[in-house]
This record gives C-alpha cells, sequence and structure tokens, in this order.
C-alpha cells in the first residue's frame, strides 16, 4: 500500500534514546536473571505434584536454553535426470577449467593441460592425457 504524498512511512517515528536505553536495561536485568529463572524452570520439572504438561513444558525451556532448539527436518521432492557419465563428465570439465584458469594466471599455454584418462571430446582436444603410469602421452 503507497504512503499518502507528505506523510510518514514511519507515522511513530524512531524510537527515542530514552526507550532505547529501557530495552537495553531490560535486556540487561533478563540476562542477569537467567540463572534464577533456568533454577525456577528446573524447579518446575522436577515438581511430580504438578501437571506433566507443565512439567514438560518447564523441561522443554532448559533444554532449549542450554542446546538451542531441535533442527527440524526439511524434506524436498526433486527429479534429477542426470547419469553417473554425465555427473563424471561434468566434473571432470569443471577440473579442467580450473586447471586451465590456474595455468592461465601462471602464464602456461593451455595445451600443456594434462588431461583426465579416458577423455576424448572437445574439452581435451590439444592436451595431454596423463596414463596409468603418470606419463604424458600426446593425445590424438
Amino acid at each position: 500500500m503507497p504512503f499518502k504524498k507528505g506523510s510518514s512511512g514511519n507515522p511513530t517515528g524512531a524510537k527515542s534514546k530514552a526507550q532505547r536505553r529501557s530495552l537495553l536495561e531490560i535486556q540487561q536485568y533478563a540476562q542477569i536473571k537467567t540463572i534464577e529463572m533456568l533454577n525456577i524452570q528446573l524447579t518446575i520439572a522436577r515438581n511430580e505434584k504438578l501437571e506433566p504438561e507443565v512439567r514438560l513444558k518447564a523441561t522443554e525451556l532448559v533444554l532449549n536454553r542450554a542446546w538451542g532448539r531441535p533442527e527440524q527436518p526439511v524434506s524436498v521432492a526433486a527429479q534429477v535426470n542426470v547419469t553417473v557419465e554425465d555427473a563424471r563428465r561434468e566434473l571432470e570439465d569443471r577440473i579442467l577449467k580450473l586447471i586451465a584458469s590456474k595455468r592461465a594466471r601462471e602464464g602456461i599455454e593451455a595445451r600443456t593441460i594434462r588431461a583426465l584418462p579416458g577423455r576424448d571430446d572437445a574439452a581435451s582436444e590439444g592436451l595431454e592425457a596423463v596414463g596409468e603410469t603418470g606419463a604424458t602421452t600426446p593425445e590424438g
């Protein structure tokens, strides 16, 4: 909803210095009382005369303060149509590009980059292949 011409987007204005200081003081006071509040929650959690729901809530609050709230599982449904060969080829292409960019920064010609074994496509044209022994052989 657009603002009317001549009216403020924040009609109540920013919080005053006194209001900000007051909020800070409340926060600091609450931090000082943390141990006391935890002890109260522990007392409630241990009190067998109280309803189980009350005790459980107090226990939950203590544990959440100590360890944080538990992570919530998230499930995502997706269809992925990638073969292992496609994934391997994409990974190899990325590796070759990284090597080429590093060599380019170092001033080494791209044709001296060693390709991964078994590559004979355009991504490794003019590159040397590294065999099982580690020796280089020109691709042809």
